[in-house]
């Protein structure tokens, strides 16, 4: 891969956020409560704002079997300490080591956090976030977070963009805990706190300002900075970022990302040629379907044989169903065609080119 220009550092934009910050009063958003189709007008192709659905459900199960690691923890927590008391709430709150309990899980976060534990003041406003041992708090959230992100937690930080730019706890479902509360969406506020938890070395955080940067989400577009947060951010994240912004644009986002289907196909080309497995098989898809792209059966079977050669899950039952319903429908030499074109794209994606 070739190396990317160097792009100075932008730290007059990070000062001007943390003169903002210092100057801006601390106000809580106004809360309403969520409804389900504002779940689905914010819908996120991302995994970072997910917990499950019914803390109360995880109750008495367990993830790991116990290693040692949890009773050590708990001799230091119950003697004060107070990482030990957070890891002993992440233990409850995950199952390791020890059967699941969300109620306990609280009572050691709170613990923590009163001790001025910026790590365990953003897992308590996690579960007042998400409703795990409590009833889902947004505002206390919120305070708690900026409690964590004073003093230079960059999770907190960008939990805080996350809030912003999705308006509420999303999880992975696109579904809002029951009885959650939402704000209205505020991209440049988002932006803002992006940018602190990016220069605190976050990585999800400068993933989100990349595609804020393509996008023009809460900043002006500036493909220059978008260029040093996808360098930063390596290869991997590079494309898993690309290929979230592809889903934005195919299926939209309300008010906030129109549906454009050419600028989705746009970019779900990069993120194949980045490699991505899933950016592949959409890609084949849309060639399939003639969607953002011109419809196109060689193209559409040879990215399918990539994302799979590729390594996306698939089973190989689902796998040989898709060969055959394209072999059904293609002439020998559309076949012939589709498996040179597709021996040309493993070839240039494990070669030193790039493509962004």
């Amino acid at each position: 891969m070739r190396t990317l220009t160097p792009l100075l550092l932008f730290s007059a934009l990070a000062a001007t956020a943390t003169a903002a910050t210092a100057a801006r009063p601390a106000a809580i958003p106004a809360m309403h409560a969520c409804t389900a189709d504002e779940a689905d007008r914010r819908r996120i192709a991302d995994d970072r704002m997910e917990t499950p659905d019914d803390a109360a459900s995880m109750r008495g199960t367990a993830l790991q079997e116990p290693d040692g690691t949890f009773a050590a923890d708990l001799v230091l927590a119950q003697a004060g300490d107070a990482p030990a008391q957070n890891r002993v709430g992440h233990a409850y709150a995950a199952g390791n080591g020890v059967l699941r309990d969300p109620d306990e899980a609280l009572r050691w976060y709170q613990r923590s956090a009163q001790k001025g534990l910026p790590a365990a003041q953003s897992s308590l406003a996690e579960a007042h976030l998400f409703g795990l041992g409590t009833p889902p708090n947004l505002p206390r959230a919120i305070t708690l977070y900026r409690q964590a992100a004073a003093q230079g937690h960059a999770e907190a930080m960008r939990r805080l963009g996350d809030i912003h730019a999705i308006g509420g706890p999303i999880n992975r479902y696109n579904r809002y805990p029951a009885g959650a509360q939402c704000i209205a969406v505020d991209l440049p506020e988002a932006a803002r706190w992006y940018v602190k938890a990016a220069e605190a070395g976050d990585a999800f955080a400068q993933e989100q300002l990349a595609i804020a940067y393509l996008a023009g989400l809460g900043v002006d577009p500036d493909p220059v900075q978008a260029e040093r947060w996808l360098e930063a951010i390596g290869k991997e994240r590079r494309a898993h970022a690309v290929f979230y912004l592809a889903d934005q644009y195919l299926y939209g986002r309300g008010d906030v990302v129109p549906q454009d289907l050419a600028t989705g196909a746009h970019y779900t080309l990069i993120a194949a040629e980045l490699g991505h497995p899933p950016g592949l098989a959409q890609l084949g898809a849309l060639h399939e379907h003639g969607t953002g792209v011109e419809q196109d059966d060689v193209k559409a079977y040879a990215y399918a044989l990539a994302a799979h050669d590729e390594g996306l899950p698939i089973d190989d039952h689902q796998f040989a169903n898709q060969v055959a319903a394209f072999q059904a429908r293609m002439t020998e030499g559309q076949q012939a065609e589709a498996l040179q074109l597709f021996r040309s794209i493993r070839q240039l994606l494990h070669s030193e080119g790039t493509y962004l």
